[in-house]
């Protein structure tokens, strides 16, 4: 099955910066999903406290940090769809879920071995897939 969340947002951004390129309210009709959301990140990030992430000695710049912390949410909201499926019986109990980018082309098997219950597993994302999963 095939979940998807994402946002509308009033300056999407690459890098930090405002991106000229306007969304496309519509890309997400070329995948096969069985579940679809979109949120507003403006309205989610006018809640967020993000003073509590950004730091004077961080690494990240803060509109990296706040990028990261609309992604979080965002598997936040994909888990949201798979409990509610489930929950609502339309789905059974899935035993694995794999977050990916919506636009990440996999032409190799994915670098994670199966968790055990109850676990989570990262693949080394620097020395293998870095930027399959940052949005």
């Amino acid at each position: 099955r095939a979940f998807m969340h994402t946002w509308n947002t009033s300056a999407p951004m690459v890098w930090g910066e405002r991106d000229a390129v306007p969304l496309d309210l519509t890309e997400h009709l070329l995948l096969p999903l069985n579940y679809f959301r979109r949120d507003d990140q403006d309205a989610f990030l006018a809640t967020a406290d993000l003073s509590l992430y950004v730091q004077p000695e961080s690494y990240w710049p803060a509109a990296l940090l706040r990028n990261h912390v609309c992604e979080l949410e965002s598997q936040r909201r994909a888990i949201l769809l798979v409990e509610a499926a489930v929950a609502s019986g339309r789905e059974a109990p899935f035993s694995h879920v794999v977050f990916l980018r919506p636009d990440a082309l996999v032409s190799s098997p994915l670098p994670l071995r199966l968790p055990l219950p109850h676990e989570i597993v990262l693949a080394d994302w620097e020395l293998t897939a870095e930027g399959l999963n940052d949005q």
